[in-house]
């Protein structure tokens, strides 16, 4: 995602009933806050040291994107590979050891309960820490947006989004494509590099496989991002994603409902698993406020896709099928298709299927953050 820098931007997306927020690009996300802290702020385990990363051993970290309850209690929530290194018990603390020059002198804020939701197999990349009592804001404000809704809505093409991340600050885009099937890459190493309990069964030629993902653009994450909540860009702040990754291009998100789901059998009793945030009876974005396919032609573009989707991302320049918006009607639904760049395709990729378009994306791999 982009930041937006022009005030012929700025006055544009008031206009369309967009609130555009202010904030910096990442200093104060990686400064040491006063307790209780706010949340898009760097932080990591204690001990986050990976020995894969550059030459030698290296300490890093991501966001500590959003505050959520399971069963009632505060946690923070995060990517699953920001914390699946760590034993359970693992202090969490903010900032993380790639903004302590790798001394664990942070704020101590959480402690994290185990790889609850499998890091690269449940179709999600979400990990919680238990908040330490008086340690996390418990109105989930997260830096640079305030306080968002607690209820999480479903993306769409054309809704104007926003994130509050450790490496970037506070960025905005626009949803691209809905309903992708992405392979998400993970360096030379694999999954396995970042996460040793990973089952290399699951990786295909070096990538994961995703399914119901969103990608947002234009893009400006960098590494460390990685936990970020994604937030309707609104006056309601609706949580909508958490990151997957992406490359200079585009970033890709599973849905905010998907993950709350994949933490329900662990989060199943009083209270379930929430978003923490204020009470919001309707989110404010509207199908209708831009210009976008509407609900019907997208699940028709979407049937189509999935009858197609296998064959498809067997060609190993496709990097991820979608559906998003057509070049020359915006209101019309297309299959997206996402083509590494400088790879060869094994096939010719057709114009149309089954009567729907396909519009071609041409970008880079999509990586981990």
């Amino acid at each position: 995602m982009k930041r937006f820098r022009t005030l012929a931007v700025l006055l544009a997306l008031a206009f369309l009933g967009w609130t555009v927020s202010s904030g910096d690009d990442g200093p104060d996300h990686r400064a040491r806050q006063q307790l209780p802290i706010k949340l898009g702020t760097s932080g990591g385990p204690s001990n986050d040291f990976d020995p894969t990363f550059l030459s030698g051993e290296h300490c890093v970290n991501g966001t500590l994107g959003s505050a959520v309850t399971c069963n009632g209690v505060l946690h923070v929530l995060t990517n699953s590979h920001v914390l699946c290194r760590a034993p359970v018990g693992q202090e969490v603390l903010q900032p993380g050891l790639w903004d302590t020059q790798c001394q664990p002198t942070g704020n101590v804020v959480a402690h994290t309960v185990g790889d609850l939701v499998p890091f690269a197999e449940s179709n999600v990349d979400a990990a919680i820490a238990l908040a330490v009592p008086g340690a996390v804001d418990p109105s989930g404000e997260i830096l640079d947006i305030g306080v968002p809704c607690a209820n999480p809505v479903e993306p769409r093409i054309g809704m104007a989004v926003a994130k509050s991340g450790r490496a970037t600050g506070l960025t905005f885009g626009t949803v691209q494509a809905v309903h992708l099937t992405i392979f998400l890459g993970f360096g030379p190493g694999g999954a396995q590099s970042i996460c040793p309990n990973v089952d290399p069964k699951i990786q295909k030629k070096g990538y994961v496989q995703y399914n119901k993902a969103f990608s947002v653009a234009p893009n400006s994450l960098a590494a460390g991002d990685s936990g970020s909540l994604l937030v309707t860009n609104d006056a309601s702040h609706n949580p909508v994603g958490t990151l997957l990754g992406g490359n200079p291009n585009v970033s890709f998100w599973s849905t905010a409902s998907q993950v709350a789901e994949a933490f329900e059998p662990f989060c199943g009793g009083p209270g379930g698993f929430r978003f923490v945030g204020r009470t919001c009876t309707t989110a404010e974005f509207s199908e209708s406020s831009v210009l976008a396919p509407q609900g019907s032609e997208v699940e028709f573009a979407r049937t189509i896709k999935e009858r197609h989707v296998g064959r498809l991302m067997s060609d190993p320049a496709i990097l991820g099928v979608g559906v998003g918006t057509s070049d020359r009607n915006p209101n019309e639904a297309v299959i997206v298709v996402y083509l590494e760049r400088g790879r060869r395709i094994d096939r010719a990729i057709p114009t149309e299927l089954d009567g729907v378009r396909v519009k071609m994306i041409l970008t880079d791999a999509i990586v981990a953050m």
